[in-house]
């Protein structure tokens, strides 16, 4: 595969990640106690991103009363977008197909568990 056409793929896939952020903010948010996490502006800020939303899983584990499948939906899409982020940074760094492959993987169960989350929502 040629520079140009894998810097493409970069470039789509990281503007999904940045697409299924918007699921991750919009899930915490609308937990029983919403969380506020920063918004991510680009990649020098997705370290911190990424150490901020550990930080929330741990606490989505334990600390927030609410619906046990709900709490581990919730859970689930945060880690999902957490391995989708650095297996991105790690495909920007070292290219190969089947870190892109998973990158995408990993988006598209971010996807289906936001889904999931708004059907939830939805029947409470």
């Amino acid at each position: 595969m040629d520079d140009q056409n894998r810097d493409g793929l970069i470039k789509q896939v990281t503007l999904q990640l940045i697409t299924a952020y918007g699921y991750v903010i919009k899930a915490l948010q609308g937990l029983p106690l919403p969380i506020e996490i920063p918004p991510l502006l680009g990649d020098q800020y997705r370290a911190e991103v990424s150490e901020s939303l550990i930080r929330v899983a741990e606490v989505l584990l334990t600390g927030i009363p609410m619906d046990p499948d709900h709490r581990q939906d919730v859970r689930a899409l945060v880690i999902d977008w957490l391995a989708a982020n650095d297996y991105l940074f790690a495909l920007q760094e070292d290219y190969a197909t089947w870190k892109l492959d998973f990158v995408v993987t990993q988006l598209t169960r971010v996807k289906a568990r936001w889904q999931i989350i708004q059907e939830h929502r939805s029947q409470e």
